[in-house]
């Protein structure tokens, strides 16, 4: 009794976290996390029994010494309590995505070539080529090399370079249907001109 006792009392001191997607956390010692589940045991008591959760289940696995993983979409992003020692993990999170969409406002304009290349085929296809052409290139997420992240070892963070490429890839997006817009509303412009100046030249 005395032994179960210790054994409680020291499964619960070094006890995991798992929080599934529907809010519920579990008190456990994870043993192995594979591609599709969660392999853990109860801490909270003495049963050696070993459990399995589908990992589509899980939202976040906080580790006893701070750590998290948090999982997205059949990935995951791990987050070192020792980064941050001074700070809570969850406030750095957002800072560091917040960081990330911010530097990708600032420093990304890898979209000129997309949007040259937009103007050219809206220009020469009229219109047709030209939104074949932006709804390519806007499905097509910025390549690393197109990026210039300001900081290689900010990239190396796994919130921040998520949070960097999925603000430049809105960017890119947002570049490329303004200049397609853009482009149609003049063509439509010069369009409706010439028509006007032969209708005066005919009527002459």
């Amino acid at each position: 009794m005395f032994l179960s006792g210790i054994l409680l009392t020291i499964n619960v001191y070094c006890q995991d976290i798992i929080t599934t997607n529907n809010g519920n956390e579990i008190k456990a010692k994870v043993i192995e996390i594979s591609p599709t589940t969660v392999k853990y045991k109860i801490t909270d008591s003495t049963d050696l029994q070993v459990f399995f959760i589908e990992k589509s289940m899980v939202f976040m696995i906080k580790y006893q010494n701070g750590s998290k993983d948090i999982f997205r979409n059949d990935s995951s992003i791990h987050i070192e309590a020792s980064v941050y020692p001074r700070e809570d993990v969850k406030t750095n999170y957002v800072n560091m995505a917040e960081k990330g969409k911010n530097d990708a406002d600032k420093f990304y304009h890898g979209y000129a070539a997309s949007v040259a290349g937009t103007i050219a085929t809206t220009v020469v296809g009229i219109g047709i080529y030209g939104l074949i052409t932006a709804s390519k290139c806007a499905s097509t997420p910025p390549s690393d090399k197109n990026l210039n992240y300001p900081d290689r070892k900010l990239m190396m963070n796994q919130v921040y370079r998520a949070a960097y490429k999925k603000q430049a890839h809105q960017i890119k997006k947002r570049k490329i249907w303004t200049a397609f817009g853009t482009t149609v509303g003049i063509e439509a412009v010069i369009f409706v001109f010439i028509s006007y100046m032969l209708t005066l030249s005919g009527g002459n």
